[in-house]
């Protein structure tokens, strides 16, 4: 760590749109909008999630938080 900062990587996007159904939270499954990822009823908001693959990745992020 150099002059009080600490960089880390994020390893590019940390959250995306369901690209799966396993992905997809069961209380946004049973939606009519639910597979798309996006609330087409709801002036079309995304609803994020994090892949399975950067999982470790953001833990690792809110790990180094606490020491912030």
């Amino acid at each position: 760590m150099k002059g009080g900062y600490e960089v880390r990587a994020s390893y590019g996007h940390i959250r995306d749109l369901p690209e799966s159904a396993d992905e997809i939270p069961d209380a946004i499954r049973k939606k009519k909008w639910g597979r798309l990822g996006v609330d087409i009823e709801g002036d079309f908001t995304p609803y994020y999630v994090v892949p399975g693959d950067k999982r470790k990745y953001v833990q690792a992020q809110k790990a180094a938080l606490k020491d912030a």
